[in-house]
This record gives C-alpha cells, sequence and structure tokens, in this order.
C-alpha cells in the first residue's frame, strides 16, 4: 500500500480504487506470497491499519505539544503534555511513551495519505468509474466488528448492540422472478439514494486527506524544533547537573546524530558513561 501511494495510484479523492486494489496490489501480493487474497482480504487488513492509525492520530490530535521521532521512532511530549494525555485516557499505558512504533510512518502515508504533500494523485482513466457497490463490496467484514487494542496489539469484540433491522430490498426478495413496476421504481430511488450517500462518502475522503496533510506538516515543522536539548530532557534519570555535562559532551554534529538514534536507555547509558568519575 505504502508503494502504490508513492507511486500516485490512488484516484481523485485520494483512496484506492477496487480496481487499483485488485490489479496493482492484490496481483502483486500474490504472485510475490503465492497466496491466493482477494478484496474481502484487503478490507479486512485495512480495517486493522485504520484502527492502528487511529491511536496514533488520536495522540497527535490531542496536543501540538506531541510530536515523532524518526530516528528513534518514539512519541516525544513534556512529563505535563504525556500527563494529561494518560488523564484523558486512563485505559491506554506507557507504551505510548517508552514504546517504538516502526509502522507510524508507513501508516501515514498507507492510511492518513501523508504521501499526498507536493504532489497530484493520479487515477487510472477511462477505465476507473465512480466507486460502485458490488457483490464482494456489499459483504460485511466481520473485522467492522471489533476495536483495535494498543496494549494487546489485536481486535477485541465490541459490546453487542441492537440486531439492524432486517434488509427490505427488492433485490434480495427470493418470492418470485417477476419484479413488479412498483419494486422497479423502488430500486431506482434506492440506487439513487446510494449515489448520493457514495457523493458524500467521497467528501468525506477527501477532507480526510486534508486533515492528513495538515498532520504532516505540523509533524515535520514539529521535528525540525525538536533540538538536543529536548532529547536530553526526555531521557529519564538524569538530575539538571547531568543534563548540563550531556549538552558539553554532544559538541559536535557526528555526536549529536548519534544520540537522537539511540533509544532512551541507550541514552541514558551512553551519558552515565561519559560522565562517570
Amino acid at each position: 500500500m505504502v508503494d502504490t501511494a508513492a507511486r500516485g495510484w490512488r484516484d481523485n479523492s485520494g483512496i484506492f480504487s477496487k480496481q487499483t486494489v485488485e490489479e496493482r496490489i492484490l496481483s502483486e501480493l500474490n504472485k510475490r506470497l503465492g497466496c491466493h487474497k482477494n478484496y474481502l482480504n484487503y478490507q479486512s487488513r485495512l480495517k486493522w491499519f485504520k484502527n492502528k492509525w487511529n491511536t496514533y492520530s488520536e495522540l497527535m490530535r490531542f496536543s501540538s505539544g506531541f510530536g515523532f521521532n524518526s530516528s528513534t521512532k518514539m512519541f516525544t511530549a513534556t512529563d505535563e503534555v504525556w500527563a494529561d494525555y494518560f488523564k484523558a485516557h486512563p485505559k491506554h499505558n506507557n507504551k505510548l511513551r517508552y514504546g517504538t512504533f516502526h509502522d507510524y510512518e508507513d501508516l501515514e502515508i498507507a492510511i492518513g495519505n501523508g504521501v499526498a504533500v507536493g504532489k497530484n494523485s493520479i487515477g487510472l482513466g477511462s477505465t476507473t468509474d465512480a466507486r460502485t457497490l458490488g457483490a464482494e463490496e456489499g459483504r460485511d467484514v466481520h473485522i467492522d466488528d471489533l476495536d483495535y487494542d494498543l496494549e494487546n496489539d489485536a481486535l477485541i469484540s465490541q459490546p453487542q448492540s441492537d440486531q439492524p433491522f432486517p434488509s427490505t430490498s427488492p433485490l434480495i426478495s427470493p418470492k418470485s422472478h417477476e419484479v413488479p413496476m412498483q419494486k422497479v421504481t423502488q430500486t431506482k430511488r434506492n440506487r439513487s439514494t446510494y449515489e448520493e450517500s457514495g457523493v458524500m462518502e467521497r467528501l468525506n475522503e477527501i477532507s480526510t486527506s486534508f486533515k492528513g496533510i495538515y498532520s504532516l506538516l505540523e509533524k515535520r515543522e514539529r521535528e525540525r524544533k525538536y533540538t538536543i536539548w529536548d532529547a536530553i530532557k526526555d531521557t529519564p534519570g538524569l538530575d539538571e547537573d547531568t543534563q548540563f555535562k550531556a549538552v558539553e559532551l554532544l559538541d559536535n554534529k557526528g555526536n549529536k546524530d548519534v544520540f537522537l538514534k539511540m533509544s532512551l536507555e541507550e541514552r541514558l547509558s551512553w551519558i552515565q558513561h561519559k560522565t562517570r568519575g
């Protein structure tokens, strides 16, 4: 999906059409891995990715104080910002604060439409029509009934809600092969209603795409402002005197670059080693 997005194969609304998924993604995946994945499998995995991305983007949107360090693959923020976040999200744990997230930037491109910055989306030309609901797309994807759980890195069942009303669509009526005029009229109305809802869906997707672009620009600005002093302050277990000594040790670009690529534990060990004695 990341490679497909980088090649500009989204349609004009910023999403992957069913045709693009089947011809560009699934065909190559099945050929390389010797598997037989179909569009329903893609929808299930897409749901998984979207739930993970929603967890990440919810964190980034919570406060402008949050950032993401591309070197360490970690979310960054001051102690006060983290405290406010966990107060508002008591079910989230310190995995978000101290864990590494190597899939964040890939999901930002594939799900958050981050690759759209400075590029034009390229459609598939006359072979691509407006997105229609085929037989496979009309089926329920059971993974939609699950929520992503960050702590266990898994999808969990949602509480059961009321059963939906049974379908009244004449297209699935088994009573007769003859279709009365009233049902034909109703079918046309249903089709018109669906087309209108499809337009609204595309508008919502375009809005989401712009939000992804804005989020990416904000992230790059935060990373530009993330200094070596910020990295030292984010390292746990350092008193003020040790922090000042660490600044003196990191007096050249080479040392700074290496330090920023270290994990928090490696930074602490490096500083303790250099200041020992």
